[in-house]
């Protein structure tokens, strides 16, 4: 039974040591008790300095250590009259002060702020549904698309700038296939350029702009001239010229992409005839790039589209 008592005695000096107990039992078959507060019983000895202190408790089954850093336990006192144990009072540390009675908890008398009141749970308002704008568009105006048209330095050497009109402005010759005779309606602004070197090969570039709906309804017909315009007969600086159109595969460019080759027999000439058609969406902005000639490089169709895309996308 004095042993069931003696772990007893020692879990509650674990206990009072983990949450800052007045003292601890020391050993000895006498009933000795802590008390926490000196008592006239035994002279005390007070510490100079309380410095953060490791309290051991020994059981017959485990140690445990305690380490304390914020506030420090009370330290014990050899026994004194009575056989009795007092808790030594502590000093506190040199060139500190304590807070006066009231002060709110953790609020040093030499805080420079003072502390911060307890914060209140806040009410939040009812949700109200969150307005959507669209972001601001630029509409290109007819002097933007200008600016924006391929220039010499973005085509082979060899190829100068011309000054007639380029494939699908109004072009009666090739009435038969309606996109090449004349663009989509409803641009509000257009420009081209054309250049053609000594072989009479021929790059142009035009450039559309729609609003609304009007960009995706302009591709749809430039990807319809497959099927359109599968065949049919024009006139050609005064030749009779038989075509034929289908799809050219290229990679995926912009918005949306989409070319066809037409190719083209001259029977007074005993010669063939090539135009490539390359048509790229940017937004509103719809730039189709031709090339033609006796003979044509669908590389140098594809690069030349892609400059012409690149210059218009980095201006709007």
């Amino acid at each position: 039974m004095r042993a069931i008592t003696r772990r007893t005695m020692g879990g509650l000096v674990l206990v009072l040591a983990l949450t800052g107990g007045a003292s601890a039992c020391g050993s000895g078959t006498g009933d000795r008790r802590a008390t926490g507060a000196p008592t006239a019983a035994g002279p005390t000895r007070p510490t100079a300095t309380t410095a953060p202190t490791t309290a051991t408790t020994t059981t017959a089954t485990a140690t445990t250590t305690t380490t304390g850093s914020a506030e420090p336990s009370p330290t014990s006192t050899p026994p004194g009259k009575g056989g009795q144990l007092s808790a030594a009072p502590t000093a506190s540390r040199p060139g500190t002060t304590s807070a006066p009675a009231g002060s709110p908890p953790g609020h040093s008398p030499h805080s420079p702020h003072p502390p911060k009141p307890p914060s209140r749970p806040s009410r939040t308002p009812s949700a109200r549904p969150a307005t959507t704008r669209p972001p601001a568009t630029h509409v290109p105006s007819a002097a933007d698309l200008r600016a924006a048209l391929l220039a010499v330095a973005d085509v082979p050497d060899g190829f100068t700038r011309q000054t007639g009109p380029a494939p699908g402005s109004g072009d009666s010759s090739l009435a038969a296939c309606p996109v090449l005779a004349s663009d989509p309606k409803g641009a509000s602004a257009s420009a081209s350029v054309v250049f053609a070197d000594a072989t009479g090969t021929s790059l142009s570039e035009t450039l559309l702009q729609y609003t609304g709906s009007g960009a995706a309804r302009a591709m749809a017909a430039y990807q319809g001239m497959p099927s359109a315009c599968a065949s049919f007969s024009g006139e050609v600086d005064g030749f009779e010229v038989s075509f034929r159109a289908a799809p050219l595969s290229l990679p995926a460019v912009g918005d949306q992409s989409t070319t066809t080759r037409f190719t083209g027999t001259i029977p007074a000439l005993g010669a063939a005839l090539y135009m490539d058609v390359r048509a790229i969406r940017h937004s509103g902005t719809v730039i189709v790039v031709s090339h033609d000639g006796l003979a044509v490089d669908t590389a140098l169709t594809r690069d030349t589209a892609a400059t012409a895309y690149r210059k218009a996308a980095a201006r709007w």
